[in-house]
This record gives structure tokens, C-alpha cells and sequence, in this order.
């Protein structure tokens, strides 16, 4: 809910404990999810394991966040070879994808997750022209082969279990579905698994009343294929073969050769950024680490610990490294295949000391725009949107192996298109593209999307200690920034860094978390920003909602989970 500035009214303050152990963690959007993950630890597993469970876990139980007919970003830290490695598997457009594939619909301004110019009948957002080609099972099959430790068979099993036998739902998934009902309605498919008898499944509202159990039985039959045949059935066999008959049916792009043809991306280099005395590890390609690290190095020019957190001078320095550090992503950033794209100088010290300069501590800039490095900016920002429908968790095991895991199916239920006998969500991918032909970011044929994902793990003294990432959108990129500046700069844990309030400013407004100190904003409002306060909620994410460990240098395991939501870490002791 928006509330206005100058009135005095209660707040809502929520908080979870953290988890520290020695041995193993598992943090994840859904207690069964992090509960999947633990028992893989328990049983034996390693990180990748338990990770790859947790993460198909989550698609079952949480369907409408994440799904194996999305894609994402993993981070992993090998102990024993003491590196990292970048797992891409986000979606690629389809080989028939072109930039004017989408009739432009210019009766309306921007819609969708990233307010592109807006399409007719929002084709490029719902519905089977929407979808890209899934990379989610190509990237956990193919990570569990090469680092995993248990069988896949055992590592999907609790997937498995939940969606056969069932599983009682949380509120908030019944809230999400019921307020989702008009749409699920249209596409019959979905709405058989998420509506069964035309309402969305009961949870539990008092403890004397029935609950339904929400059971998934062609997810299952899915899940029971891959565990038996890991990734050549998603790209090959049967569920391929689901999936290019209702692209068929539906009129959509992907054909066998574009599922036979998909290969995750495993980065043996990553991006490894300097901040103070840490070290941040990321995926080494255009997606929302980079804005994090650009804000990042803006804000090491400043004594940001000094200036305070949460001080008018504080928020004012956040908002305008953000919004610096946001001007020059609309500009310049898109998959590298479109041309120069200006990664390595938009990431440097001496582009951010630049950007750094602009900042007066008593003043908002008035001319925001991007800085300028070798390529011209192309395309225009839309307003920042409170959509998230991506999970992200996080694992560590005994042995130091530490995963920062993101997944998505983009919008809330993706495309919400579900192949006949797959029970599985589709992503709608192509909504990360701009439909307008000719831009840096405009649709082409096996192009990668720019995502907000910001997975990352940050290093001390040459060792993992933070693993760390979100869904909510854009909102992702202030997120991790300001959750890593709490740890890093203001010396919280990480549990309080990631549950106290925030801001997300992409221009000139700043969206303010309506628990920050009422003076600050106004003094901040007084500096020449537009405030929009905002309460955020059970059943809202404005500010997106990070889960992650932090490691201490004895080995303890703490835990950081979104205090709001169901996200919850379980811990195993060594």
C-alpha cells in the first residue's frame, strides 16, 4: 500500500531468527523447499546436490515463482579446487524469433514486467509466443553431473514426493492463485492444476478447519522421467516432444532443434569486483550484478559506514549511486552478441570515480542520464514495477562448497502456458526483450535476454562468505546492494541486513520502504527527491525478498532469510 509522507501511523516490524551451525545450510523461498535441501545434506549430499533438490523442490511447491520450464543463474564455489564457476542457463529466443515478431500496441504506454513499449494482446508476456526456450533443467541436470555426489534419482526424490502426494499449501500461495484466478481461467491447462474444482486450494486458516492437499501428478510423471534420464528427456524425449506440440498447438516458436540445440554456459572465469575488503563473484555477462557492482564502486568513493544507513545523507548517497548505476544499464547494457557492449568500462574504477563526482551530498542531480562510454545509449528506462516471480536460495555444505542459486519463469506463472501432460509452467522469456527492432535490446533469433538476476558470492581473504541473491524484478539489483553495503559496510549480520528496510531509486523518484525514520524523508524530500513511501506486506514484494548464508571464518554457518514471506533456512549440523 502507498502511504503518504508527514503522517504519524503504526508500523508493521517483522523479524526471523537466524540459523548458525557448523556443518550444512539450506536457504531457500519455502520451508519444504530448504527442508528438500536439508535432507540431501543429511543424507550425504554436497552443495550442488542439495541445491539442484531444493531448487526442483521449490518449482513444485512454490509453481507460480519458478518452474523447470524456466531459467536461471548459478554461482558455485568449489572447495577443492578453491574457484568459482557461472552457470548460465537463463532462456534464449527461439531460432524463428525476430525483432518484429510482436505487433506493437501503441495505444498504451509500457506495460509488463520491464515496461517495454507495449504489444498487442501483451503477446510477448503471455501466451505461447511468449515463451523462450527453457534452460533450467540443462543447468541443474548438467551441475549435478559434474559436481554432484548422489544419484539424480535420490536428488529429485522429495520434488518428487511433493508433487505426487502433496503438499499443504501456505496463504500466501493461495492468495497469489486467487488473485491470479481471471488469468488462470484462460488457459485451461493451468487452471486444471491451480483451480481443480474452480478455487484455488485451501491452506490451513485454522487449525480446526480441512486443508487441501495440493498434489501435482503430471509434474510428477515429468520430474520421474528426468530423474531417470536426466536432461535428454526435457530436450529430447518425451517432455520435449509435450512441449513442441503445444508450441504447435498454441502458435509458439520453440521446436525440437531449438530444445535439442540448448547448452548451458559454464563460466570457469568469473567477474570477481573489489568492495572494500571483499570480493564479489558473478556471473561474467550483462544481467543485474553488473548495475550491483557499478553502484558498488560509486559508493566506495564515500565513507559510507560514516554517512550512516540510514540518515537523510545515506539514502540520498544510495539513491543516486543506484540511480547512476541504473541510467547506464538502460543505456548500454544487453546480451554482447548485439555489438559493443561496454561491459569492462561501465565495471571500472576510474568510469564510477566519474559517476562519483556527480554526487553532491546536500542536492539530488538534477540532469540524470547515463555516463558515456564508447557506445551511444539506445533505449529508454520505464518505471520501476513491483512484479516478482523469480526464487533464488542458497546452500553450504560441510565442506566449504557454497551455491548462490537463481531460477525464474519471469512473471508471476511465466507464460502461464502448461504443456498437455507435462503439469509444468512455461517461462515467457521473450518479455525481457524490447519488442521494438533495431534497439540493443530488441528480440533475435537465440539471443540471450539482459535479466535483473544479481546471484553472487563474496569472498574475505581469499574464502566464501556471503552467498547471496533475490526475485522481485529490478528490485533485485537494490536488494543485493543494499543487503551486501549492510553487511560489508555497516557491520550487520546478515539476517538484519537483508530484513531492514530500503529504497529503490532508477531516476529521480525513490521508492522508501515506509519503516525508514520519517525525518530522513523528509530531509531527503527537501534535497530535491520525489518520494513514494510504500508499505510492504505478507502479500507484496516492492523491495524483493534475498535469502543467502554468511560464513563465518571458523566455519559457522547464519543464515539470512526474507523476514516477511515464507522463506525459511534449515541448518545441519556437521
Amino acid at each position: 500500500m502507498q502511504v503518504s509522507l508527514g503522517m504519524m501511523r503504526s508500523k508493521t516490524i517483522v523479524s526471523k531468527t537466524a540459523v548458525s551451525v557448523k556443518g550444512g545450510m539450506v536457504s531457500t523461498q519455502h520451508p519444504l523447499a530448504s527442508e528438500a535441501g536439508a535432507r540431501i545434506l543429511a543424507a550425504g549430499g554436497n552443495a550442488i546436490d542439495a541445491a539442484v533438490a531444493a531448487a526442483v523442490a521449490v518449482t513444485v511447491v512454490e509453481p507460480m515463482m519458478s518452474g523447470i520450464g524456466g531459467g536461471g543463474v548459478m554461482m558455485v564455489h568449489d572447495p577443492k579446487t578453491g574457484t568459482d564457476t557461472a552457470v548460465d542457463f537463463l532462456p534464449r529466443a527461439p531460432g524463428a524469433a525476430r525483432g518484429d515478431m510482436f505487433e506493437l500496441d501503441k495505444s498504451r504506454s509500457g506495460v509488463g514486467m520491464y515496461e517495454w513499449p507495449a504489444v498487442v494482446g501483451d503477446a510477448n508476456f503471455v501466451g505461447h509466443r511468449s515463451v523462450g526456450v527453457p534452460g533450467t533443467i540443462a543447468g541443474l541436470c548438467e551441475s549435478h553431473a559434474r559436481w554432484g555426489k548422489l544419484p539424480l534419482s535420490e536428488v529429485l526424490a522429495p520434488a518428487i514426493e511433493f508433487a505426487e502426494d502433496g503438499h499443504m499449501v501456505e496463504g500466501y500461495i493461495t492468495a497469489l492463485i486467487a488473485g491470479m484466478a481471471r488469468r488462470l481461467r484462460q488457459f485451461p491447462a493451468a487452471a486444471e492444476i491451480f483451480l481443480p474444482d474452480g478455487l484455488p486450494p485451501a491452506f490451513t486458516l485454522r487449525v480446526y478447519m480441512p486443508a487441501d492437499k495440493f498434489r501435482q501428478p503430471d509434474l510428477a510423471a515429468t520430474l520421474k522421467r528426468i530423474a531417470a534420464h536426466g536432461a535428454e528427456d526435457f530436450y529430447r524425449g518425451k517432455t520435449a516432444k509435450l512441449l513442441v506440440a503445444e508450441m504447435e498447438r498454441g502458435g509458439g516458436l520453440i521446436n525440437a532443434e531449438d530444445l535439442a540445440g540448448y547448452k548451458p554456459i559454464f563460466h570457469e572465469e568469473t567477474r570477481k569486483i573489489a568492495y572494500r575488503d571483499h570480493v564479489i563473484s558473478t556471473l561474467p555477462a550483462p544481467c543485474g550484478s553488473n548495475t550491483v557492482i557499478e553502484a558498488l564502486n560509486i559508493l566506495e568513493n564515500f565513507d559510507v559506514r560514516s554517512i550512516g544507513r540510514e540518515s537523510a545523507e545515506g539514502l540520498h548517497l544510495m539513491a543516486q549511486a543506484q540511480a547512476l548505476a541504473f541510467q547506464d544499464r538502460f543505456a548500454y547494457l544487453a546480451d554482447v552478441s548485439a555489438g559493443d557492449v561496454p561491459e569492462a568500462e561501465l565495471l571500472s574504477k576510474d568510469f564510477a570515480k566519474t559517476r562519483a563526482e556527480l554526487i553532491r551530498l546536500d542536492r539530488r542531480i538534477e540532469s540524470m542520464g547515463p555516463g558515456s562510454p564508447s557506445t551511444k545509449a539506445q533505449l529508454q528506462p520505464g518505471l520501476p514495477q513491483d512484479r516478482s516471480c523469480t526464487t533464488h536460495l542458497g546452500v553450504v555444505d560441510k565442506d566449504g562448497m557454497v551455491v548462490s542459486l537463481t531460477n525464474t519463469v519471469g512473471d508471476l506463472w511465466g507464460s502461464f502456458v502448461v504443456p498437455r501432460g507435462t503439469g509444468m509452467v512455461l517461462n515467457d522469456g521473450m518479455v525481457w526483450f524490447d519488442p521494438v527492432p533495431g534497439r540493443i535490446n530488441s528480440i533475435a533469433p537465440g539471443k540471450m535476454p539482459l535479466s535483473a538476476i544479481s546471484a553472487v558470492i563474496v569472498h574475505k581473504d581469499g574464502k566464501p562468505r556471503i552467498s547471496n541473491g533475490a526475485p522481485g524484478a529490478r528490485k533485485v539489483m537494490s536488494a543485493i546492494l543494499q543487503s551486501l553495503v549492510n553487511v560489508i559496510d555497516h557491520g550487520m549480520t546478515l539476517q538484519d541486513g537483508i530484513a531492514a528496510p530500503r529504497i529503490h531509486c532508477e531516476k529521480e523518484t525513490v521508492l522508501a520502504d515506509s519503516r525508514l525514520p520519517a525525518e530522513s524523508l523528509e530531509t531527503l524530500k527537501e534535497m530535491g527527491h520525489p518520494i513514494q513511501l510504500i508499505d510492504e506486506t505478507f502479500l507484496s514484494s516492492n523491495f524483493a525478498r534475498p535469502v543467502g548464508a554468511l560464513i563465518d571464518p571458523d566455519g559457522t554457518v547464519h543464515s539470512g532469510v526474507d523476514a516477511l514471506r515464507p522463506a525459511t533456512a534449515v541448518g545441519v549440523p556437521a
